[in-house]
């Protein structure tokens, strides 16, 4: 069994001027899993907050923002880790 790493990038990983480092890191963790499982967590970044803040100033509450926030913006970004062509 494979030692686990967990590893979080942040959310401005994903802004459309970071392609380049996006896909460095899509390389590592190819070449980490030949020894390690790598586990990634991501943040949501400008795109997140800005979904947020609108759910916010519609009247949304607290627990509705928390889901926003976890399964739209964090979802979509590590999808586009594991679009990578590496």
């Amino acid at each position: 069994m494979k030692k686990r790493i967990v590893i979080k990038l942040s959310g401005q990983v994903f802004s459309m001027d970071q392609t380049k480092m996006l896909k460095d890191y899509a390389t590592f963790f190819v070449k980490k899993s030949k020894t390690y499982q790598p586990v990634i967590v991501t943040g949501g970044g400008k795109i997140a907050r800005y979904f947020i803040s609108h759910a916010r100033s519609s009247g949304a509450d607290e627990s509705t923002l928390d889901e926003l926030e976890q399964l739209n913006e964090s979802h979509a970004d590590s999808l586009l880790v594991e679009t990578q062509d590496t």
